[in-house]
């Protein structure tokens, strides 16, 4: 089985985490592992909302929950973004990095992009080290 549980996955980053003195930020689509970490904060903001459907609105909710109330500067966090997870990351990497507000870095792991070209492109324009990480199992495309 090549996916990890969340609890590996979460051990990973903590340690990760500790090594680079930095604040992880992993996001994954909802009903497909991850629980964002601000959970009742996110449900105050969109109440309601289905994360599946609003994956952009979520994870720029959560990353300024990051930085206006837990005060994180945005080179102190490193985005994380596994499967479908990987989209909204790669899209709020995009985003600052525009703004001229780019994170510390970028993790990409087994990305699942229905659109490699505008992916790829965004990822073009990311301001901050990207680390992608496949597996050779699975090929590219709009199989995880």
């Amino acid at each position: 089985d090549t996916f990890q549980t969340c609890d590996q996955t979460n051990k990973q980053l903590s340690t990760l985490s500790k090594l680079l003195h930095v604040s992880i930020f992993s996001f994954g689509v909802g009903g497909y592992g991850f629980k964002t970490a601000c959970r009742s904060f996110l449900e105050k903001k969109l109440p309601g909302c289905n994360e599946g459907e609003k994956c952009y609105d979520v994870i720029n909710l959560a990353y300024k929950y990051l930085t206006n109330e837990e005060k994180l500067k945005p080179h102190e966090i490193v985005l994380y973004g596994q499967s479908l997870g990987s989209d909204p990351v790669i899209n709020l990497a995009h985003t600052l990095s525009e703004d001229g507000t780019p994170v510390g870095a970028c993790i990409l792991q087994s990305p699942c992009q229905n659109n490699w070209r505008d992916s790829i492109s965004k990822i073009r324009s990311i301001k901050c080290p990207v680390l992608l990480i496949h597996g050779k199992k699975r090929q590219s495309g709009t199989i995880c």
